[in-house]
């Protein structure tokens, strides 16, 4: 019996604790607001929300600190007493703290702060208590843990510094800033400037209008390249443009508070692919008889063009009374260029048409000359000679 009732005692006292306990912790909430990423500073202790969750009246103080889980205590300080009414729910006026004594009780990082504006890479403890003026009794508090990381960067890869580029579509590519925050989403914004004369890349980054800009997401250390879009204006001949890439965490938000860093400036200049077309006719041959009424014309262009542009075909055909020898295009106008109208012109995208009673019936014993031309980026290109035809049944 007297074991039960030393059990009995142990669990209600522990029970009162526990009570006493959470009423405390409940009295005023206090909600702390996240310092920007990778960055603390000591006025952060007084970025905060309370809520007093009773009908008293407080009158009260604030005691912040800062742990760095290595050195340990490096900043503490307390704000002026304050009153907070009942039910009173929101933010705290800084005006309503000062004067408040707050410092550094490690001398080493406050010299590092002081050099470079905020605390150098760890993780850090930001606790702030709110206690009762009169009796010093502790009404509420709330800590965050802190991981502070100083990353580098982003460094360019491709295209590389004071490159001439022929592609109209280039892929820029970039190292992402290491290290990389874990678990964190990194928006990359490319920005491309044009160079205007006895301009440095540097100085037309700083001055100039952006001429483009595009976004990457990514995280662990993908989205770290950007196809430029088909979408986008083209470059220009012979124009130079400079580039860089800048690192932001979580969603774009143009603000140096969210920023890591921007690269390097490099610089670029455009100048159109130079490719030799070539144009080679098929079939029908040479100098051909034919006696298919409905023959496969077809014809091929220089290998792998058709991947990089698109390409529209017109097949010319017109009667002739030439009988033996090809047309040759190697001479500056040739004759068959001179026609205004041919008797057939039919438009294809295909390198091959498949002739049809829908089309002009060829004559019996006549003979007629063939061609092909491509138009590219609005070049015609034609083939080194036409081809003629005689047809027979």
């Amino acid at each position: 019996m007297f074991y039960k009732k030393k059990l009995f005692v142990a669990a209600l006292t522990f029970t009162v604790f526990l009570t006493t306990i959470f009423t405390n912790a409940q009295t005023i909430i206090v909600v702390l607001k996240i310092p920007p990423p990778n960055q603390c500073h000591a006025e952060d202790l007084w970025q905060l929300t309370l809520t007093n969750t009773s009908q008293e009246f407080y009158n009260v103080y604030l005691y912040g600190t800062v742990e760095e889980a290595g050195a340990g205590l490096i900043v503490e300080g307390t704000s002026a007493a304050f009153e907070l009414p009942a039910n009173f729910s929101g933010p705290v006026n800084p005006g309503d703290l000062d004067p408040a004594d707050v410092g550094y009780t490690n001398g080493d990082y406050e010299e590092i702060v002081m050099r470079t504006g905020t605390l150098p890479a760890g993780t850090y403890t930001i606790c702030i208590y709110v206690k009762d003026y009169e009796t010093d009794e502790e009404l509420g508090h709330e800590c965050i843990i802190m991981h502070i990381m100083h990353p580098s960067p982003p460094e360019l890869i491709s295209p590389i510094d004071e490159t001439i580029i022929e592609e109209g579509l280039p892929v820029f590519v970039w190292m992402p800033p290491m290290p990389l925050p874990p678990g964190d989403m990194i928006t990359y914004q490319l920005t491309i400037m044009e160079i205007l004369d006895d301009q440095t890349a540097i100085e037309a980054m700083e001055a100039n209008p952006a001429w483009f800009k595009g976004r990457n997401k990514g995280s662990g250390g993908t989205g770290t390249s950007y196809q430029f879009p088909i979408s986008a204006r083209e470059f220009e001949q012979g124009v130079t443009y400079a580039w860089q890439i800048t690192a932001f965490i979580g969603d774009f938000d143009d603000t140096e508070d969210w920023m890591i860093g921007g690269s390097e400036v490099w610089e670029f200049t455009y100048s159109h692919k130079i490719i030799q077309f070539k144009l080679k006719l098929l079939t029908p041959g040479l100098i051909e008889e034919i006696e298919d009424p409905y023959p496969l014309f077809s014809w091929s262009i220089s290998d792998n063009i058709e991947n990089y542009y698109d390409i529209n075909y017109t097949l010319k055909i017109f009667e002739t009374d030439i009988t033996s020898k090809p047309i040759d295009y190697s001479v500056e106008k040739p004759d068959v260029m001179s026609v205004e109208k041919p008797d057939v012109m039919i438009e294809t995208q295909n390198t091959f048409y498949q002739y049809s009673r829908n089309d002009m019936a060829f004559k019996q014993g006549k003979s007629y000359v063939w061609w092909v031309e491509a138009t590219i980026e609005n070049r015609i290109i034609v083939p080194d000679s036409a081809n003629i035809i005689f047809y027979r049944f």
